[in-house]
């Protein structure tokens, strides 16, 4: 994993920013449910107290109005200064003490034991393999002692659940065609191709499998949905994060991560979307 890099793995989040609200849906973005979970841990950590301060790992609008929500000061951090400003015209309440930092995440500014939360989605599968520990050490310099770090993690299945292509793609073909249906393939495609080896959910290995699916006329399945499903995936996922890369553990390698820096207090598998289970939510104690 030595040779991925920070400025690969955080690639074309300006043009995914642009897009966040057409083609970006669960498990990509924290659900209904999901989101109802990180108020509810904020909540009850913030309940009878004042002046509470929460970091956010990344832009995500929706962690962002959790925080103004539950009356924290909060302040977020980001390398990608167009995904932050695309970010905040999602916000539901814009915040003028919100408190934004361009940096990144390893290596920032940000005071020593300043913060009673850090709020990070799906955060992890954008860190170099390598990078983890280095990662969940930052974490610990930045919380307050007895602070809380919630993250939504990424997980692939130990066993998959398709066997081959054409076993995916029977699935597909009876599913309407839409964005999610298409970001769902694209998944899905990451989860059979991923390896133990380099845990890497790489466009690179998704755009392998589809052009092999497309003929000179196009994508010509029995299925007429399939087709559109694939044209989707061609048109937008192959073009705008063709070289995209994200780094996908098993659950039990993160959890036993978790156990290194942290007491597990809580998890939250949602019920709303296909992959909560694989895509649980941790209150995890400093």
């Amino acid at each position: 994993m030595s040779d991925v890099s920070l400025n690969e793995t955080s690639y074309v989040w300006k043009q995914i920013a642009q897009s966040w609200g057409t083609y970006f849906d669960s498990p990509s973005r924290p659900s209904k449910m999901e989101v109802d979970q990180y108020k509810k841990w904020l909540k009850n950590i913030s309940e009878g107290k004042t002046g509470l301060k929460g970091l956010v790992l990344g832009a995500t609008p929706e962690l962002r109005d959790a925080l103004v929500e539950s009356n924290f000061n909060s302040c977020i951090i980001d390398i990608n200064w167009e995904m932050i400003l695309a970010m905040t015209e999602l916000l539901k309440t814009k915040n003028p003490n919100e408190v934004i930092i361009k940096a990144n995440w390893l290596n920032n500014p940000l005071q020593n034991g300043y913060f009673d939360v850090v709020l990070g989605d799906a955060v992890l599968p954008n860190l170099p393999w390598e990078k983890r520990d280095e990662f969940y050490c930052e974490i610990k310099r930045l919380l307050k002692t007895g602070g809380y770090f919630m993250n939504r993690a990424f997980f692939v299945p130990e066993k998959k659940p398709f066997a081959n292509i054409d076993e995916l793609l029977k699935a597909f073909a009876q599913k309407p065609a839409s964005n999610k249906t298409a970001l769902e393939l694209v998944f899905e495609i990451q989860i059979l191709t991923h390896s133990e080896t380099d845990h890497l959910g790489s466009m690179e290995k998704v755009v392998a499998v589809v052009e092999k699916l497309r003929g000179n006329n196009g994508f010509n399945f029995d299925s007429e949905e399939l087709n559109k499903t694939l044209d989707i995936v061609w048109d937008y996922w192959l073009k705008t994060a063709r070289q995209k890369i994200w780094i996908y553990p098993f659950e039990r390698e993160e959890e036993a991560e978790y156990k290194k820096y942290f007491e597990t207090e809580a998890k939250f598998c949602s019920t709303d979307h296909p992959y909560g289970k694989i895509t649980p939510m941790y209150l995890l104690k400093s």
